[in-house]
């Protein structure tokens, strides 16, 4: 290659090294968006769910406060509060 073809070609080769990288960082953003995107529009849904669901069963308030200390003093508080949950002869009157 002459002086000048040369210097063309090294222009060309640094552009589109940068290039590469611009559309690398690119797609790493597109791909956390959709992530984040993702996460957030499930997170919603969860909510709206709880939500939902603490509307039809206004009983459930009245037992946070019996839950509460119950599933602290266990060894696995969720997975005992709702085993009990899910028994008809619980303890606790079943609010659900």
């Amino acid at each position: 290659m002459k002086g000048r073809d040369k210097d063309i070609y090294t222009f060309l080769m640094g552009v589109g090294s940068k290039f590469l990288n611009f559309i690398k960082w690119v797609a790493i953003a597109v791909a956390t968006g959709v992530l984040v995107g993702l996460t957030g529009t499930a997170f919603s849904y969860g909510m709206q769910y709880a939500t939902d669901f603490r509307t039809r069963h206004p009983a459930v308030i009245l037992g946070l406060p019996v839950a509460g200390p119950i599933g602290t003093m266990t060894e696995e508080p969720t997975a005992c509060f709702l085993r009990c949950a899910r028994r008809s002869s619980c303890i606790f009157p079943r609010l659900l």
